[in-house]
């Protein structure tokens, strides 16, 4: 099993009580409307809760994505200098350690009360369900992250929110796999999500994140792209909330990855560990004037 990548595993020390005004925490109304959800997407939010809820304490040795150095150094690379950051769908803050490693004062939001609870050890961060807006005031931050989350999401209101939320001129860090150029592995790696992640409410191209970020008036300043060799048996060993079956299906799925899609995926099973190749793609972009 590989060891969780610890670099960026520090206390925020003395400075953790932070006030939550100084935050930017604020009890108003929020001024978007809710988003209206029908009953299939709020028992798709339930699940995810419960999910993560349960992955939590073990949760960054789940995948090699999650604690991948190179991987979290891409979010905050074109960032000039420090300034209060955001992090959405934090989790356990692996990506916004890495801001306050370089002197960012981060704010995590996550969904999953044990997440933010583990987050909490390094930055300060709250339960909220990002589908009811944002609980800050406009132009509160220098920035915002979200990395590998906004496929549980209707993208519209929510990116509406951080617009609302970023400074202006501020940058919005987005990150998320994605398939390879190939139309065959588009259809093959949605098959795969689909079938470990019934939650996802959407899944995404490279070309489908530019445009919806184009569209909600985000300019894109910087595109970066990474492999991550992913462990996939790892990967199924520490997901509690699917069946041996459910494991299995997904196992095999990759076992029998199409030969065409072999020079991108490489898929290899070693000494019982099956391994294959991640696509990420690391938007840096400017909201609005």
């Amino acid at each position: 099993m590989t060891k969780p990548n610890t670099r960026f595993q520090f206390k925020h020390g003395d400075n953790y009580h932070l006030e939550r005004k100084k935050q930017g925490f604020h009890t108003e109304k929020i001024k978007n409307q809710p988003i209206r959800m029908n009953m299939n997407s709020l028992n798709k939010r339930l699940d995810v809760q419960k999910q993560f809820s349960t992955r939590a304490s073990t949760f960054d040795q789940s995948a090699r994505w999650i604690t991948d150095e190179q991987l979290i150094k891409a979010h905050p690379q074109e960032l000039s200098r420090p300034g209060k950051g955001l992090e959405l769908c934090c989790g356990t803050g692996a990506v916004g350690r890495a801001f306050v490693h370089l002197g960012w004062q981060m704010t995590g939001v996550d969904i999953t009360e044990a997440m933010v609870h583990e987050t909490q050890k390094y930055f300060p961060a709250i339960q909220h369900n990002v589908e009811e807006g944002l609980p800050f005031k406009d132009e509160t931050f220098d920035a915002v992250v979200m990395r590998q989350a906004l496929f549980f999401f209707q993208p519209e209101k929510l990116l509406a929110e951080i617009q609302r939320v970023l400074k202006k001129g501020g940058r919005f860090v987005l990150s998320q796999t994605v398939p390879y150029e190939s139309p065959e592995d588009e259809a093959w790696l949605k098959k795969v999500h689909t079938t470990k992640q019934a939650q996802l409410l959407n899944f995404y191209t490279a070309k489908d994140l530019e445009d919806i970020l184009q569209s909600a008036g985000f300019k894109i300043e910087k595109k970066r792209s990474l492999t991550v060799r992913e462990n996939i048996t790892n990967w199924m060993h520490h997901a509690p909330e699917l069946s041996s079956e459910k494991k299995n299906e997904v196992m095999n799925l990759i076992r029998q990855t199409p030969k065409m899609l072999q020079p991108y995926r490489n898929v290899t099973e070693v000494n019982g560990v099956l391994e294959e190749n991640w696509n990420w793609v690391i938007y840096t972009t400017t909201g609005k004037a």
